[in-house]
């Protein structure tokens, strides 16, 4: 299961696709949201769309000139978060 799980984040973290800009602190692209600052943030339930929690974490980063990287996704049964840093 984490292997699956890791497996996942690569090819979100690969797929890269950019999202529009909303207002500072939040993004939402799709029915998922992120919320954060300039150094990344969160997205609840992020695992049950794993693309979509891609471009709305690069969505994010890119109101602050940043690309986004997924760092953390936990199992449905864990929450499904997924937590991403702005570089």
């Amino acid at each position: 299961m984490k292997n699956a799980v890791i497996a996942m984040a690569l090819c979100a973290c690969l797929a890269g696709c950019a999202g529009a800009a909303g207002t500072p602190g939040t993004s939402e692209t799709g029915s998922l949201s992120a919320t954060g600052d300039q150094r990344g943030g969160k997205i609840p339930n992020g695992i049950s769309d794993v693309p979509a929690a891609n471009r709305a974490a690069t969505a994010h980063c890119a109101q602050y000139n940043k690309r986004a990287m997924l760092t953390q996704m936990q199992t449905e049964k864990e929450g499904g978060l997924v937590a991403f840093e702005c570089h």
